[in-house]
């Protein structure tokens, strides 16, 4: 996977056979070959960084150790992407119940500092 990666972004990269020379081509057009790049780099990244799952030779034959000299491909794989659950009413209430008993805070402002979190949350988990 990481391999055929590789390959898409420096196809990207060096793309001397386009429909357009690169300073004609239009600015859309360019945009999207950029973003194309810059996606596959932080996929590779990814990637790279993880453990490998399990480890196949040329033959596609698949061993769970680490023996590189016959089973020289790494195998990874994603986690799966999980959809956005945010906190019910209920939830956010209990939040602050739990983080102020006596309710000194303002009403407007703690249901305000809920949702700021909840945002930020949502931001860096989608």
């Amino acid at each position: 996977m990481i391999e055929v990666l590789k390959q898409m972004v420096e196809a990207l990269e060096n793309d001397h056979i386009v429909e357009w020379p690169a300073m004609n081509r239009p600015k859309k057009v360019e945009e999207k070959r950029q973003e194309a790049i810059q996606a596959g780099k932080k996929a590779i990244k990814e990637l790279e960084s993880q453990e490998p799952l399990a480890w196949m030779d040329a033959d596609g034959n698949v061993s769970d150790n680490n023996d590189h000299k016959c089973f020289p491909i790494p195998l990874y794989t994603h986690s799966p992407q999980r959809t956005w659950v945010g906190l019910t009413d209920e939830e956010k209430n209990d939040c602050l119940v739990s983080a102020d008993p006596c309710e000194t805070l303002a009403e407007p402002e703690a249901r305000q500092l809920i949702e700021d979190v909840e945002q930020a949350l949502k931001g860096k988990n989608t």
